[in-house]
């Protein structure tokens, strides 16, 4: 009877110690998920608030170019008039756009560009580290630790988007943060009717067309090219355009004389990448 006794004590002790522990497990694992929840609460609401001075940049932008273009249409009437020979004189074109980063790189210096791809809600700064081409793979664009990451370029491209490839990266998060969106172009009238990017720099606007998507293998885009390699480049070309599963918009005669800007996201299979390619149509 004794014995029975003790034996249930230590029963009793086991199980209590094995409750102990889940609890412990579960506390730990809901403190560790709320601090990453909570973290990229914040991170998205800063990112938010940038957003929202781009915006205005933007907006201010469209109604100085509306003014210009008013102004310049009254100028041609006007000469128009003026002149018995029919012939105005020409007006200037307007000054280029160039996104003030001022306030952007005064908060992190390797926000090297802002991108904005029609359609979805990726409208976030593009971060560079020319030590830790990883690093804003758990970084939000403040520098602050977070599993969302930043949609960022890794440094076996070129700052000075310069590449005949320029390859930009982020998550894809349940809740469309990042790169959650660019799945939108898997559905083919999304492909279709979408397909504007536009990436800021300190010096210069690019303006992109989407001309591919589709969902390849795990393996780094860059080791099937060489930037520099005219022949490398024609057969990463033709490798792209050999995709089985690719959705590809007709008109588009990509060649090595383009430049251009592959977005890459995750899929549900670890062993997949969604990729969206677009050409470069414009620089101001």
């Amino acid at each position: 009877m004794r014995l029975e006794r003790t034996k249930n004590r230590k029963k009793n002790k086991i199980r209590y110690a094995v409750i102990v522990i889940c609890l412990a497990v579960f506390a730990y694992s809901a403190w560790h998920l709320g601090g990453n929840y909570w973290r990229a609460y914040k991170s998205q609401r800063a990112a938010e608030e940038q957003q929202k001075k781009i915006e205005q940049q933007l907006e201010e932008e469209r109604k100085r170019r509306e003014e210009e273009e008013k102004r310049a249409a009254e100028e041609d009437s006007k000469n128009q008039e003026d002149n018995t020979d029919g012939q105005g004189e020409e007006n200037a074109e307007p000054e280029p756009f160039v996104l003030d980063f001022t306030e952007l790189t005064s908060l992190n210096s390797d926000i090297m560009g802002w991108l904005v791809v029609d359609g979805t809600n990726i409208n976030y700064p593009v971060l560079f580290s020319n030590d830790d081409r990883d690093f804003y793979l758990t970084h939000n664009y403040l520098g602050e630790y977070d599993p969302q990451g930043a949609v960022y370029i890794e440094n076996f491209n070129h700052k000075d988007m310069s590449d005949f490839d320029t390859i930009v990266y982020g998550h894809s998060m349940l809740n469309g943060n990042m790169f959650g969106t660019l799945h939108s172009f898997s559905n083919w009238d999304f492909f279709q009717n979408y397909g504007t990017v536009t990436f800021y720099t300190p010096s210069a606007t690019y303006h992109y067309q989407v001309f591919e998507t589709a969902t390849i293998g795990d393996k780094h885009i860059l080791t099937y090219l060489d930037n520099g390699s005219t022949e490398s480049i024609n057969s990463y070309l033709e490798l792209i355009s050999g995709y089985g599963n690719a959705f590809i918009k007709p008109g588009y005669n990509v060649t090595a004389d383009n430049r251009i800007l592959t977005l890459s996201t995750c899929t549900t299979d670890d062993t997949q990448r969604l990729v969206v390619f677009a050409v470069l149509v414009d620089v101001t």
